[in-house]
This record gives C-alpha cells, sequence and structure tokens, in this order.
C-alpha cells in the first residue's frame, strides 16, 4: 500500500522503488496532537527522523545511539536465530559491567504470534545518559525502532495492526495469512496462504509466488514444496546437502513429478541435458548416503533417459521408483521403456531417438550388473562379461533401444559405458 488510513486516529505512507522495495514509511497520529514519526530504510540502514538507528552486521545489528550534540557511539546487537530465521534472542555486552546482557527474548507459535511470560516488558537498548552509554529498559517514553522478529521481519505496531511487513505482502500473524490477496492467485490458486501451510518448516521471504524446493527422500521418493526465489534447491531429506539450479526465461527448468500411470515408477522431465545430469549426480550422492547410513542395505536408483526428435526437440527425463531397492534389485526402470509419456509439446516417448540411458546404483559402485571387474594396472578398471551372473544391466542393454548405456559412479568419480558383451570406464564426461 501506498497510504493506509485509521479514521481519527491518524495514518501512514509508503514510499516505494519502482520494483517495489519499501524506502520511506511516515506515521502520523492525529487522535490529539499531530505527530509525525519517519522511518526510512536504505540497503539494511535503517534511520528515524533523519537519525541512524541501526545497520546489519553478519550476526545481528549495531544500534546507533547519539546525544544530539554531535557525539554517537556504535553498539554491536548479536542475533540468536532458528532454522527459520525467527530471532529468538537479542543479546550485547553491557557497558557498565562488560557482561553479557539479554537485550530481548522471544518465541512464537508456528504462525508467529509471540508467547506471553518470558520477558514481556523486559527488552532494553542502548541510550546514553549523563555521557555515558548504559542499558534502559524500553517503555511508553523511550521506544525502539528495532522491532524485527518472526523470520527475521519486521513487525508494523502502528495503530495496533500488529502485521509483519515480508516486503511484498503483509502478514497477520493471528490469522496466519496474508492481508493482501497474491497478484498471481489465478496461477497459485491460493490467494493467501503461507508458508506453503507449513510455518514449522519453510519461510516466505518475501510474499510473492512461490518456485521450489525438491527434496530427495531416502527412499528415492521426491517432494516438491513452494519457496520464493528465482531458482531451484534440490536437498537431501535431512537439508545438509543441496544443489541450486537457476531459472531460465521461462521459470523452473525442472518438471514436476509425475506418475507413469503402470507401477510404482514417478519420473520428473528435464529440458536441460546439463541441469538434468547435475540432478542425477546429485541423486546418486543422496542414495550412496542412505544405503550407507543404513547400514549397507536400501538406497534408490535413478535413471536418466536422453531422448532427440526428428524436428530438433530434445529433452531428459529422471524416473525412480517409491521403495528402497535393498540394494542392487529391484531396480527402476527408466522413461524410454514406457509408451504414451509425453516429453512436452505431445513429443511421446515412443516417437524418439533414445540417445542413452545412464542409473547408478545405490551402492555407488562402479560394476554394471552381469559384469565382473577390478582394478588393474595403472588405475585402470577392468570388466568381464560372466554368463554364470544375472545379466541385469547387461541384458537390458541388450533389449534396449537406447544407443548408449552409461552406469555412474559416485566412488569412481565418472561413468561405465556398457552394452551386452563389454564394458569400460569412460571417466567424467560422456
Amino acid at each position: 500500500p501506498t497510504k493506509v488510513a485509521f479514521g481519527t486516529q491518524g495514518f501512514i505512507d509508503y514510499i516505494y522503488t519502482a520494483d517495489g522495495i519499501k524506502l520511506e514509511k511516515k506515521v502520523t497520529e492525529t487522535a490529539t496532537n499531530t505527530t509525525t514519526i519517519t522511518t526510512n530504510y536504505i540497503d539494511g540502514f535503517q534511520y528515524t527522523d533523519g537519525e541512524l538507528d541501526f545497520f546489519p552486521q553478519a550476526e545481528g545489528m549495531v544500534e546507533v545511539t547519539t546525544d544530539g550534540l554531535g557525539s554517537t557511539s556504535f553498539n554491536y546487537v548479536f542475533h540468536y536465530t532458528d532454522h527459520l530465521g525467527n530471532i529468538r534472542l537479542r543479546y550485547a555486552l553491557d557497558p557498565q559491567t562488560s557482561e553479557l546482557a539479554i537485550l530481548e527474548e522471544k518465541h512464537y507459535y508456528p504462525f508467529g504470534l509471540t508467547h506471553e511470560g518470558y520477558s514481556s516488558g523486559n527488552k532494553k537498548k542502548f541510550e546514553k545518559v549523563n555521557n555515558n552509554i548504559v542499558l534502559t529498559p524500553v517503555n511508553p517514553f523511550i521506544g525502539d525502532s528495532n522491532k524485527y522478529g518472526f523470520n527475521g521481519m519486521e513487525e508494523q505496531t502502528e495503530f495496533d495492526i500488529n502485521m509483519y511487513d515480508f516486503g511484498t505482502r503483509n502478514y497477520d500473524p493471528a490469522l496466519g495469512r496474508w492481508m493482501n490477496i497474491d497478484p498471481l492467485a489465478e496461477t497459485t490458486m491460493q490467494p493467501y496462504s503461507a508458508f506453503n501451510n507449513n510455518p514449522l518448516r519453510f519461510i516466505d521471504p518475501t510474499g510473492m509466488i512461490g518456485e521450489d524446493i525438491i527434496t530427495i527422500m531416502d527412499n528415492g521418493t521426491i517432494e516438491r514444496v513452494e519457496t520464493n526465489d528465482n531458482f531451484d534447491i534440490v536437498q537431501n531429506e535431512s537439508g545438509d546437502k543441496s544443489i541450486t539450479i537457476a531459472h531460465d526465461e521461462n521459470g523452473s527448468q525442472i518438471g514436476e513429478v509425475k506418475s507413469t500411470g503402470i507401477d510404482n515408477t514417478n519420473y520428473m522431465v528435464i529440458e536441460n541435458k546439463e541441469v538434468a545430469t547435475k540432478v542425477f549426480e546429485f541423486g546418486a550422492t543422496v542414495s550412496k548416503d542412505a544405503y550407507t547410513a543404513n547400514g549397507n542395505v536400501g538406497g534408490f536408483e535413478f535413471s536418466l533417459d536422453t531422448f532427440s526428435f526428428e524436428d530438433g526437440f530434445e529433452a531428459s527425463a529422471i524416473s525412480v521408483g517409491n521403495t528402497p531397492t535393498g540394494g542392487a534389485s529391484g531396480a527402476v526402470k527408466p522413461v524410454g521403456d514406457y509408451n504414451g509419456i509425453d516429453l512436452g509439446g505431445n513429443h511421446l516417448v515412443e516417437n524418439s531417438t533414445w540417445v542413452e540411458n545412464n542409473h547408478f546404483h545405490p551402492d555407488g559402485g562402479y560394476k554394471p550388473s552381469g559384469f565382473r571387474a577390478w582394478m588393474g594396472a595403472n588405475d585402470t578398471y577392468i570388466f568381464q562379461s560372466a554368463l554364470d551372473l544375472k545379466p541385469g544391466d547387461r541384458g537390458h542393454a541388450q533389449g534396449t533401444r537406447a544407443q548408449n548405456s552409461y552406469l555412474y559412479s559416485p566412488n569412481a568419480g565418472g561413468y561405465v559405458n556398457y552394452n551386452a558383451t563389454s564394458a569400460s570406464f569412460v571417466g567424467k564426461k560422456k
């Protein structure tokens, strides 16, 4: 909004840049005597009535204290935040005692309302008294302009509106909903919902339309949820490993997770082969970690297939089964083994040239099933087809219409090219 009126109490005026970044908030109270307080926002530096109040530092804020006579002091305030960016504790060095002092403690209900009874009424700020910097309790006569808390956002307390400014929209923690409709509601179909309705796990950094966090679970299932960035994050189940995939001019480069409709195999189409390879190789790392953590059982297999068409269209698809493979058994079927799957623009799999098929084993190994393999001289890989072994990968390579078959090995750091009779390590690039 550019102006919000509160009847006879007053009004708030806002000024923004052309791309929507807030520059100024001017609060005018008219209930008794007319008073105006102007707050300016300049790249994290915040001013009140022309005086610098605070600015960010790596672990919190630097609060600025002046005495009106040109004397200025700077005091570091540190923030203790949780995994969602909620500021739970603000603390600093007390200049009088040289000990750490708590300036504010806050805890939140899931959708952002503040718990009562922790340190209500005990909020402190730096003040200059008789040429000394002291920590002073905040009260109606000594206010504090630092009102950042839930998700690290600024609470708007003027005229008791008590909403958080998320940049694009205003959020009411009492309702757990935005107070402004999503301008792309016809796309999101969620005009007011926030945090993907899961505030214990997700944040909503700007209030804008969400993109995706794509989580590869330890059993190979893929979950996709909205965030608010111009890139996608692909992560493992615990969230401690991830890769970032930038959007192109059309948005996300990673297609939605779909079912083949035939068995438990799901797939997602990724037109850009380089992006598809990056996601595929990350999936191999996730699978190997899950396999190792579970005592060398479990994990899952991905298949990455690349297709081309006579009109020049090319696309890749990653398929995965929804259940653990229990080692190298129960391998996932590649998308190329199905008919009726549309890779985009009515380009059906069965009408394509199947350029290559890739997969990995949960243990991260370099041996396609149906082959014996060992390390030879000069760290070379030696493969031998074995008729007494179950054909597995070797058998699939014999019956597939894929022009090339590869096994990706995180352990070896590259790919093994194989067919029905032979195999060779080709390294990182195929």
